[in-house]
């Protein structure tokens, strides 16, 4: 047997034996395209798909299953012999082993098919590898730099996704990074979800398909909060049904505007990471990950502490993002510190629980607005910052400022034209 194939079962059997804790690491070390044989991405597709629906699976149902998807029998010694030839406690080790060849594989495919170095360039960019994790020496990492320069000569946004917000975009450096975990923070009511969801519009706006995870709000509140915000609708008038004869007709046509966008929703209250990751694949050409919020998602053990559970949370969000390919937005809340300081801004310091997210997160935005800290109730818009406190990509430490409009929830870019001419 191939030595990639044998350890391709050697993964498969590992699930089997003790699937809790392989397939975890499985899925987010390897995708179904990293197998070639088939009957091992049978195996994985299989506990997958019952771990999803939240069925048991083990070797005898297993089995069961292969029968009635092939219509015959003798799998039962196939069964037999993976678990006699591995041990989960190295299912890391099967991964990077069968991540590599699969990684060796494409680019083998890719020299051999391609035209040219353009068409190289482009072949290239299609390949969802995470060669990172490979021990390389500078040759190699060389040839991957050189990779990623045609890549991103030919197309800019190949490895981010943009917010569509020309000055946030920039100082990002281009966008959300694809395989980075950002977080946005803020106190309570500062509009944490109302950014993501102006983003996350933007984006599906621009054609690129969004999974937003709701863990605190209804389907029905997410969609009037899009439909309020696109069509410039205010959002109390829709949820209580109170509409005059001229909005509602804005309101009808804010709905054909958008209900073929690539927007995805899903609001359950309890998800771990494991369920969200679930969720993520299968949602086709996932292109950005919102969830809303972090503190929400169930941990996997619960019987952890609590900053332990935060900083496993933080950590599998960011494998998630890696393991995909694309950027992951969470929010987070910020404690009360930032509240007892003159500003009242908050800081990184603040950020609720753990300092794992600082660590781990690619990007740190914190919202902040004046008005929150009055009694005065503005009925139009007011100013809202996005501190940028941390930023692996692009500018750090700025602050950027936008219009924020509280009783629709639209979020948009301040002219900076119009201020330079009335100052």
């Amino acid at each position: 047997m191939d030595n990639s194939i044998k350890m391709e079962r050697a993964v498969a059997a590992s699930v089997m034996i003790d699937s809790t804790y392989a397939l975890p690491i499985v899925n987010r070390k390897l995708t179904a395209e990293d197998f070639e044989d088939p009957f091992a991405r049978t195996v994985i597709d299989l506990y997958q798909t019952a771990h999803d629906a939240g069925q048991p699976m083990d070797p005898v149902l297993l089995d069961n299953e292969i029968k009635k998807m092939s219509g015959t029998f003798g799998f039962e010694e196939q069964i037999r012999d993976l678990l006699n030839q591995a041990t989960a406690r190295n299912v890391d080790v099967y991964c990077d082993i069968v991540k590599e060849a699969a990684n060796e594989r494409r680019y083998k495919q890719a020299i051999s098919e391609a035209t040219g170095p353009e068409d190289l360039a482009a072949r290239l960019s299609t390949l969802k590898t995470e060669r990172g994790s490979e021990i390389m020496d500078s040759f190699k990492m060389c040839e991957l730099l050189s990779d990623h320069y045609e890549i991103a000569r030919l197309d800019p946004e190949a490895s981010f996704c943009r917010c569509e917000y020309k000055d946030l975009d920039k100082a990002l450096g281009g966008g959300l990074q694809k395989g980075g975990l950002y977080i946005v923070g803020a106190r309570p009511g500062m509009g944490k979800t109302t950014f993501a969801l102006n983003i996350a519009e933007r984006v599906a706006r621009a054609k690129k398909t969004v999974l937003f995870v709701s863990l605190e709000m209804s389907m029905v509140q997410i969609m009037a909060k899009r439909v309020a915000a696109d069509g410039r609708i205010n959002y109390s008038n829709i949820m209580s049904g109170n509409l005059s004869a001229g909005m509602y007709a804005e309101y009808r046509a804010t709905l054909e505007r958008i209900y073929d966008r690539p927007f995805y929703c899903i609001d359950k209250s309890v998800m771990t990471v494991n369920d969200i990751a679930a969720a993520a694949r299968s949602v086709k050409g996932i292109q950005l990950l919102v969830v809303d919020y972090l503190g929400l998602i169930r941990p996997a053990d619960e019987t952890k502490k609590l900053y332990e559970q935060v900083t496993e949370i933080s950590r599998d969000l960011k494998a998630v993002a890696k393991r995909l390919g694309i950027p992951v937005l969470a929010l987070c809340q910020v404690n009360r510190e930032s509240t007892k300081t003159k500003s009242k801004k908050p800081t990184l310091a603040d950020l609720r629980d753990s300092g794992s997210i600082e660590q781990d997160a690619d990007g740190v935005i914190l919202l902040h607005r004046k008005d929150y800290y009055t009694n005065q109730h503005p009925v139009g818009p007011v100013e809202i910052d996005l501190i940028i406190a941390k930023n692996r990509h692009g500018e750090g430490n700025t602050t950027i400022s936008m219009n924020w409009n509280g009783s629709t929830g639209l979020i948009t870019e301040i002219d900076k034209r119009h201020t330079e001419d009335t100052e």
